[in-house]
């Protein structure tokens, strides 16, 4: 349900969002979760730059960071971002868009999986008990 409603939303900003031409200006580095060898992870986040609609020129950090930069300094990309809130803008990738869609589907399909395995498990007991 929640995956389902986040790419609802997502699919609006397709819709209604203003799209523009973006440069990735640089990288925002933050210190991540600490890897399996204990020492902390370094994640970059893409700085882009682009021209709104009125001709402000508006600067954001993207919403999904890696380990390894997914894009090159000075790469041209498009961004989504509302009329009224450049401020708030996206880059239009998979990642930046549907990374929630796909975090909130596997945490229910796991929920699923789970939860069927009990119901069986349960159902095997009711069963070897009723004979």
């Amino acid at each position: 349900c929640g995956a389902a409603w986040q790419y609802l939303g997502v699919q609006h900003k397709l819709d209604t969002w203003q799209r523009a031409q973006a440069t990735i200006i640089g990288f925002e580095k933050e210190e991540g979760v600490r890897s399996k060898n204990g020492r902390p992870r370094t994640v970059s986040y893409p700085l882009f730059r682009f021209l709104a609609a009125d001709g402000q020129s508006h600067t954001v950090r993207g919403n999904v960071g890696s380990g390894s930069p997914a894009f090159k300094l000075g790469e041209k990309v498009e961004a989504l971002y509302p009329p009224d809130a450049p401020e708030e803008a996206q880059l239009n990738s998979l990642m930046d868009l549907y990374f929630l869609c796909f975090i909130l589907a596997g945490l229910g399909g796991a929920a699923a999986v789970g939860g069927g395995m009990l119901w069986v498990k349960l159902k095997q007991q009711t069963c070897s008990h009723g004979s």
